[in-house]
């Protein structure tokens, strides 16, 4: 039976008893989860105990007192979002009061970040974290979970050697990356290999893809949105320009420094991209191709499958297109393509457009082949 630490923050007391405490005792009676609720009255108190506890969640008013000058519950749950993992529920009849960053989180819609109007069923608010806890994510990230521990072997048993590597005139920010990326692929190496023997899960569709992208700097992988007349965009492209390359076009199109000399022109510099034909409009592929995209036994598309984050589609490799640097500002990147699968992608676009046709035989060649092959051998 899940064990759940909440805190509350809401100073109505029946409001408390009905919607809180009553459905918590009704869930431990009927054997559902025991819930222990810290409840508080004050942002005060609420900001006090989040750095004296453990919660494996928080249920937040907005505005605690008729008269208050501000929705004092937005200033915990940024606290929360911005030092704490764990899911929380805005419980309020002042929704058009909550901060607009944190209003972008209930829109998307997050599985982590809910609203709630104050009038409905406190249940609903439970089942919310029974579901967040019914995925494990708390079991991952809390202190003490799977993440810690993992980060701790790279902390002990990996980052030693190269700190001393680090400390020779590097900006703090610039060993600060370094370090996080030697833990991100020691963390990844960890992940994939348990002990001796490989113990790596089939990827779900949704780890396919990081939507929305990461960062401001276009790189290999992207997927991008073409615009289209009239305001929008349209067709979506994969990105397939080497990560050397797009380094190379992003520095030459970087105005020069204040007071340094004119570079010499160059000529015009292009982007590589694959066309991607939506799932719902790839009616020229037939149950029996989509089946040997699938199995990458046509070597003419790759396919990117649906997911929660992103529609998929096909890439048609014979859609190589090039797109003239000036006109990327032009193109929404939607997201990005994960590391593995982006090299995967890349590897078979340049196997695709380097292949070589092969001679034909004028001789019934796998016959004569069939003919040579001894059969095997028969079990006394």
């Amino acid at each position: 039976m899940p064990n759940l630490k909440l805190l509350v923050l809401e100073d109505q007391d029946d409001y408390i008893e009905s919607n809180y405490r009553s459905p918590v005792r009704d869930y431990e009676r009927r054997g559902v989860c025991r819930v222990e609720l810290d409840v508080v009255k004050t942002k005060s108190e609420a900001l006090s105990r989040l750095k004296q506890s453990r919660y494996d969640g928080a249920i937040l008013d907005l505005r605690l007192t008729a008269d208050a000058g501000e929705a004092e519950g937005n200033a915990v749950a940024k606290e929360i979002h911005s030092h704490y993992l764990m899911p929380v529920a805005i419980v309020t009849s002042f929704s058009g009061e909550l901060a607009p960053e944190l209003r972008t989180l209930t829109e998307k819609p997050s599985t982590l970040f809910r609203y709630f109007n104050k009038g409905g069923d406190g249940n609903v608010v439970f089942e919310f974290f029974l579901r967040v806890d019914r995925t494990q994510v708390l079991q991952v990230f809390q202190p003490g979970g799977q993440f810690n521990r993992v980060l701790s072997t790279v902390f002990w048993d990996h980052l030693g050697p190269i700190l001393e590597r680090l400390d020779q005139g590097m900006a703090d920010d610039e060993v600060r990356r370094r370090i996080l990326r030697h833990t991100v692929f020691h963390v990844l190496a960890i992940l994939q290999r348990d002990g001796n023997c490989e113990n790596w899960d089939p990827y779900l569709n949704e780890e396919m893809y990081i939507v929305p992208a990461v960062g401001t700097r276009v790189g290999t992988g992207d997927l991008l949105a073409a615009p289209v007349a009239g305001g929008g965009h349209g067709d979506h492209f994969f990105l397939v320009t080497p990560a050397c390359d797009v380094d190379k076009i992003t520095r030459s199109l970087t105005p020069p420094a204040l007071g340094a000399p004119p570079r010499a022109a160059k000529p015009p510099l292009f982007y590589q991209m694959v066309r991607i034909v939506p799932l719902t409009a790839a009616s020229l592929i037939d149950r029996t191709q989509l089946k040997e995209i699938v199995n990458k036994t046509n070597t003419r598309y790759h396919l990117l499958p649906p997911s929660a984050t992103y529609p998929g589609g096909i890439l048609d490799f014979w859609q190589l297109q090039n797109l003239p640097a000036a006109r990327l500002a032009d193109y929404h990147r939607i997201g990005q393509v994960t590391d593995p699968f982006t090299k995967d992608i890349v590897a078979r676009i340049g196997a695709w457009i380097s292949r070589q046709g092969s001679p034909d035989f004028q001789e019934p060649v796998f016959e004569q082949a069939w003919a040579k092959i001894s059969p095997p051998a028969q079990p006394r």
